[in-house]
């Protein structure tokens, strides 16, 4: 809580900072940077930096220094209440500090390394919970002037909201990282599609079967119970099929409202029924789709088995129409069905549906 009257103009400096470091959190070094800029801006100070505490050995290293000597100061490490910045991690408490060469936790060895003189330091702790996670320091106001009281609770303000959006982009980072590694996990090196990888008679039997199927132009009916992989065996006629460069598109029948089932797979011209006030493409009926695979379509309504009969006959590089009696719309792709219902007689050759 700020002990003295906020004035306007700073106030609204404070406003557009906090602006800029909540749109900068999906990036680390560059939100860091620009919490100490911003530190830097609104403090009047020469030079500045921003030190993190390291959990692992209790140690506060230089994340962002900038200013005449920014670069050289980074090869620095302070043990906590070691030196002004580690007093402030250790006690949790901002400090000033406007006579550093009397000072005695003044670091005199790292000033005369990197040959640059400190003459007032102003230091805040940034906290996350009570818990102080770092520590931003101001060195040298402009001017030849010292830090007040005033500098000392503006920046207090501000190391409070700065912590925060540290916390945010290590958590950002950290989902990003998690969510790459189970990426590469579940994504083989060829690209997005599964591998079947098996040294079994059955299986190798089935995949040079689906091997085959790829090579020409017919429908294919896949059957098995659910969760026996029968999408994945429809991935690998796709990938070896003439038309493994088009996109490989997945409809579930049983997932489709009946009322837009049709409308779904073979799309609809202007005025076809009530509200349809513009054409629509269906998936079965897109020129670039090179394999439509439907999935559970004896699952589907009965009354809408029908259609997903007819959605082979379409795919099957002949013209057709989603009005039957407007225009003709020649498409070139191959559908694939999936169904988890044992059939009680053998599959036909060509285009095949089973209404029971």
């Amino acid at each position: 809580m700020l002990r003295f009257t906020p004035d306007r103009e700073k106030l609204a400096v404070l406003l557009d900072i906090y602006a800029r470091i909540n749109s900068a959190w999906t990036d680390r070094t560059g939100l860091l940077t620009r919490i100490i800029e911003s530190a830097a801006e609104l403090t009047e100070g020469e030079a500045s930096s921003l030190m993190l505490v390291n959990p692992e050995n209790g140690k506060l290293y230089f994340e962002i220094a900038l200013g005449p000597k920014g670069p050289s100061v980074k090869r620095f490490s302070l043990n906590i209440g070691e030196g002004i910045a580690g007093w402030v991690a250790e006690k949790n408490t901002a400090l000033i500090v406007n006579d550093a060469a009397a000072d005695p936790r003044f670091r005199r060895d790292i000033a005369e390394q990197i040959d640059y003189p400190a003459t007032s330091i102003l230091a805040v702790p940034m906290r996350l919970k009570d818990r102080c996670v770092g520590v931003i320091e101001i060195l040298n106001k402009k001017g030849g002037r010292t830090f007040t009281e005033e500098d000392l609770e503006w920046l207090e303000v501000f190391s409070t909201q700065a912590a925060i959006a540290i916390q945010n982009a290590g958590t950002y980072q950290r989902v990003s990282d998690e969510l790459a590694r189970l990426r590469d996990r579940t994504t083989p090196a060829g690209g997005p599609w599964h591998d079947l990888v098996g040294e079994s008679r059955p299986l190798k039997e089935r995949l040079d079967i689906a091997r085959r199927a790829a090579a020409t132009d017919s429908s294919v009916l896949l059957l098995g119970e659910s969760g026996t992989g029968k999408e994945l065996f429809a991935e690998q006629i796709h990938l070896a099929s003439p038309r493994r460069e088009g996109p490989f598109i997945r409809v579930n029948c049983a997932a489709l409202p009946e009322g837009l089932l049709e409308s779904e797979l073979f799309g609809h011209v202007r005025g076809a029924f009530t509200d349809a006030s513009s054409d629509r493409r269906g998936v079965s009926s897109s020129p670039t789709a090179a394999r439509f695979s439907s999935t559970r379509s004896r699952t589907s309504p009965r009354r809408c088995r029908p259609s997903c009969c007819a959605s082979s006959r379409a795919a099957a590089s002949s013209p057709w129409d989603p009005r039957s009696l407007a225009r003709s719309t020649c498409v070139s792709s191959l559908r694939r069905t999936a169904s988890s219902t044992p059939r009680s007689r053998p599959v036909a050759s060509g285009p095949t549906c089973s209404t029971g």
